[in-house]
């Protein structure tokens, strides 16, 4: 059997996204909830917050400082920190999320009806 390890996610943006995020995207997408002008698009909000749950770093200073060193992105701290307390961030994530459940439900549902066949 092939040895095959899977990149680790800070080095490997793009799949990252592609395995990952690409719901989340869509979703945003779908929802069109963006807003023009401000510091961290919604895509790229929603990308740093994923990547802080499933990196190593031990602190969100570390992990936007290690995106700065891989030149993945470029993010201040303050500024990324001022969005965690947006109401509209907020309420965005539970669009995100009840679109995301919403297509799950809706996915099962077929299974299930497909299963009964």
């Amino acid at each position: 059997m092939k040895n095959s390890t899977l990149p680790h996610p800070l080095t490997s943006h793009d799949y990252f996204r592609e395995r990952f995020f690409s719901p989340i995207s869509a979703a945003l997408e779908r929802l069109d909830v963006g807003r023009d002008g401000v510091a961290i698009s919604d895509d790229h909000w929603f990308l740093i917050s994923c990547l802080r749950v499933v990196s190593q770093e031990t602190s969100g200073r570390g992990l936007l400082q290690r995106l700065g060193d891989l030149s993945i992105m470029e993010v201040k701290r303050q500024t990324f920190q001022e969005s965690l307390t947006s109401n509209r961030r907020l309420l965005t994530a539970k669009a995100v999320n009840r679109d995301l459940l919403d297509r799950l439900v809706e996915r099962f549902r077929i299974r299930l009806l497909e299963f009964r066949r």
